[in-house]
């Protein structure tokens, strides 16, 4: 059985987002800029850095009414049966709509240089103070990362997002007893959550699941990722459900951006993980 974690935290400000009590005037003092004390910080260089173009395949992949065939889409509950098997070789990036109007997307990220080793002297040493963790991340996009929940730009403006609840390699499975056979797996991971408009805040909810498959290269020369997202649906009981009206559908330009975010997010982690090695070996 695969060990399932990763070799970096995704740090936070250190406040539980069910705390804020004042949201108006917490969120009138957030900015995706780096603040006077953050500019201080020697992490502030990884901030200004220039941004890595995630690979042809994927950019291809996000542009504007190119969707994935309808055969290509699978629900949450099919999530270990594409990934676990051979069929993984044959994933693409891409997003589409369900006919039942769930949105649906899945980016194959393929990071190379990130060594367990890497990964581990980062998760170690990179640690700068309260937002600019989450800032140096993904500069511009990202603004704060609470415990249980974000505020960051996924390509349709700020957004305040509501971690509800983490799913394991149990979940997804369906089964404790589940033996996954990946031998590259590394994780998988995942959960539930909800999101609001920052100029419309916990009016017009919209639910996602997001599940994520973490794998080695062949040769451990590197890691690959699958960040898959299903839009209208939440979480409840072990279960996905569905969480739109039965007669609504999602917007293809949402599920189209969470997409165009993740292949240029992941790509951005990736590229820091290896510049803060560089830089210190």
């Amino acid at each position: 059985m695969f060990q399932n974690g990763l070799a970096w935290v995704v740090r936070n400000c250190g406040t539980l987002f069910y705390d804020i009590r004042d949201w108006d005037k917490e969120v009138s003092s957030l900015t995706t800029e780096l603040t006077e004390e953050e500019k201080k910080s020697k992490f502030a260089k990884y901030y200004n850095r220039q941004l890595k173009m995630p690979s042809v395949e994927n950019l291809k992949a996000a542009q504007f009414d190119n969707p994935l065939p309808k055969d290509r889409l699978f629900k949450p509950e099919e999530f270990v049966k594409h990934m676990d098997s051979e069929e993984i070789d044959n994933i693409k990036s891409g997003y589409g709509l369900f006919d039942d109007g769930i949105g649906f997307s899945i980016a194959r990220i393929r990071l190379d240089g990130l060594t367990d080793e890497k990964r581990q002297y980062f998760t170690d040493n990179f640690i700068p103070e309260a937002d600019l963790f989450y800032k140096c991340w993904y500069p511009g996009m990202h603004m704060r990362h609470y415990i249980a929940g974000a505020v960051e730009d996924v390509g349709l403006g700020m957004e305040l997002i509501n971690f509800l609840v983490p799913i394991g390699p149990e979940g997804w499975a369906g089964s404790p007893d589940y033996e996954y056979k990946d031998p590259l797996l590394i994780a998988v991971i995942g959960g539930g959550g909800v999101s609001w408009p920052l100029y419309d805040r916990f009016n017009h909810p919209r639910y996602c699941l997001q599940g994520n498959w973490f794998r080695y290269l062949p040769d451990k020369s590197g890691i690959e990722i699958f960040i898959t997202f299903w839009h209208g649906m939440g979480w409840e009981n072990g279960k996905p459900v569905r969480k739109i009206p039965d007669d609504e559908k999602i917007s293809i330009d949402r599920v189209r951006s969470q997409f165009n975010h993740s292949i240029w997010e992941f790509t951005q982690l990736s590229a820091l993980i290896n510049s803060f090695w560089e830089d210190n070996h």
